[in-house]
């Protein structure tokens, strides 16, 4: 993404999404949409690529697009970028940190931890990490 190419102006789609989209602004006014995810993330759309945050999806003409296409980006990714709960822990979170750490090391992208009720949190993973998450064992979290 060349930044000269820009305005200072930026739009993220209304709903929250399954991977972050924005959309820049360009100086002849129309509007660039991009996932903005880390480099190997988003293995269907690595192609696409414009740096190491940046995939490019396409140019439209008004900011009015960007949820319609937002809805477009889902669909063609299909809901394997969706989170599900993955691990559940009461009290100070320490394995649940631990077990963070250890997938966002794996490359796991997309995942957060959420409180539920006042002293219960669980970690919410994309669908595709399931498999990656399955690898996670005592001995990798406890060191």
């Amino acid at each position: 993404m060349k930044e000269e190419e820009y305005t200072d102006l930026h739009k993220h789609p209304t709903d929250d999404t399954f991977v972050e989209i924005v959309a820049y602004e360009r100086h002849d006014r129309s509007w660039d949409v991009f996932i903005f995810e880390p480099k190997g993330s988003v293995p269907e759309m690595e192609s696409f690529r414009t740096d190491d945050n940046h995939i490019f999806y396409k140019n439209i003409q008004s900011s009015i697009e960007l949820d319609k296409v937002a809805k477009e980006i889902e669909k063609r990714l299909g809901n394997q970028y969706s989170t599900v709960p993955y691990y559940r822990e009461r009290g100070a979170r320490r394995t649940l940190d631990r077990i963070f750490d250890h997938l966002r090391k794996q490359e796991a992208h997309g995942m957060h931890i959420r409180a539920e009720g006042s002293d219960e949190w669980v970690i919410l993973i994309r669908r595709k990490d399931k498999m990656l998450a399955e690898q996670v064992v005592r001995s990798n979290i406890n060191k």
